[in-house]
């Protein structure tokens, strides 16, 4: 079984620690740090907007998100910096997350 718990630190709080299980091997490392590269402003092109349409946004009123809807909320999209909307499924599904399409 593998397990891991990583919590990381904000500005002005003191570090946490960070444990790796797996089986019966542990190791525990005190602190973990990372320094992150300056932002360019060039990395915004790779920015994906992952979305569940149903709840997106509402274009025809019936209380339930559809293409018209995100078609009108693209501008909020892109003021967000994505350059590409990634949609999880839209086609009619058996089950609640629509990974299982039953008429394509």
């Amino acid at each position: 079984m593998r397990s891991a718990l990583l919590t990381f630190r904000s500005a002005g709080c003191p570090p946490v620690g960070v444990t790796v299980t797996q089986g019966r091997r542990e190791a525990t490392f005190a602190e973990v740090a990372a320094e992150p590269d300056a932002w360019d402003g060039v990395r915004r092109g790779g920015i994906t907007y992952q979305l569940l349409l149903y709840s997106f946004a509402d274009g025809n009123g019936d209380r339930i998100g559809d293409l018209t809807g995100l078609r009108q909320r693209l501008d909020y999209i892109e003021a967000l910096g994505a350059s590409a909307v990634w949609l999880s499924p839209i086609h009619p599904a058996d089950s609640y997350h629509g990974y299982d399409v039953t008429d394509y």
